[in-house]
């Protein structure tokens, strides 16, 4: 994906559910992914990393409580994002991935992404907290850290 520089709006990010028929769009975007997988899970891509992120959930929790997102600005699909509501505990909003395509990363397009959903989950998911988990050898630790993670 080749976007000019110029023509991101760094405030301007919305979400697009994720359904079947999206699926190649969040494949194209883990194509882009790659040093974060391979941090992460030891390869370049794995092989069903738009499947699972559309439909991993914990054991035994409800199949509608996962709310998985292509993240656009204006027409420009620029990352993703996955929330699980209720999960670990009600009130509760785990964020399994946020994740921008490598080659726009830097742009402020995270932060964008990360409010965004912030947004999403208070507003629609009535989140009273979010909780994640970050993988160490995960390089954007330091991000999580800036919004007062730990």
């Amino acid at each position: 994906m080749k976007v000019q520089k110029d023509t991101l709006d760094k405030a301007d990010i919305s979400l697009l559910p994720v359904d079947p028929d999206t699926l190649d769009d969040v494949d194209a975007v883990f194509e882009e992914l790659r040093r974060y997988s391979a941090d992460t899970d030891g390869v370049a891509k794995r092989r069903d990393a738009a499947y699972a992120f559309f439909n991993a959930i914990p054991p035994g929790h409800p199949r509608n409580k996962k709310h998985a997102f292509l993240a656009k600005n204006d027409e420009w699909i620029v990352g993703l994002v996955d929330m699980i509501a209720d999960y670990p505990a009600p009130g509760t909003v785990f964020v399994g991935l946020l994740a921008i395509r490598e080659p726009l990363q830097g742009r402020g397009l995270g932060k964008a992404l990360w409010l965004t959903a912030e947004c999403f989950a208070r507003d629609a998911l009535n989140a009273r907290r979010v909780r994640l988990a970050v993988v160490e050898s995960n390089p954007v630790i330091g991000f999580w850290t800036k919004w007062a993670f730990s």
